[in-house]
């Protein structure tokens, strides 16, 4: 019997879905302290990785005119619940930059990440909102990738002010 392209996909993507949650059950194996040994900075390049793929993955589904827009104007994402926007540009060697903002309510952020093609999602900087500095809220930082701590982080300051 010859299956129509309904019935294609229900069986591919079936197939498909077990083999990546089998998958994950393998990763979640990785989290018993007593045979690995990992830093929060590990995990969170992990599951920054997987969820980036997923979030590609998912947008390939939906119909284009359902898409949410990158970065749209005049919003950071600001809507509870919501995505927050972000845009990624594809480099010569494969890999990734992706700007996420990050709408933290005290803390407004846009962060940039270095997507790996081993899927290792790596901080590169940042600019930041930090009310806790009066007259110099804006911050910019750089993290170095031996650290989870910037390296530098330091107000902004506009030439001429």
């Amino acid at each position: 019997m010859i299956e129509n392209n309904a019935e294609h996909f229900r069986r591919i993507a079936k197939e498909r879905v077990e083999d990546i949650l089998h998958g994950m059950r393998l990763l979640g194996g990785c989290s018993v302290k007593t045979l690995y040994t990992y830093s929060s900075k590990q995990v969170e390049q992990i599951f920054s990785a997987l969820q980036a793929e997923l979030d590609k993955t998912k947008s390939r589904f939906m119909p284009e005119e359902s898409k949410p827009a990158s970065l749209p104007s005049g919003t950071c994402g600001n809507e509870r619940n919501a995505e927050p926007p972000s845009i990624e540009l594809a480099l010569p060697d494969g890999s990734l930059l992706r700007a996420s903002a990050d709408d933290d309510e005290r803390h407004p952020a846009v962060n940039i990440y270095w997507e790996q093609k081993d899927g290792v999602s790596t901080p590169i900087c940042f600019a930041e909102y930090n009310p806790e500095h009066s007259g110099h809220e804006l911050h910019i930082g750089a993290y170095q990738s031996e650290s989870d701590d910037p390296k530098y982080y330091a107000p902004y300051e506009r030439e001429g002010r």
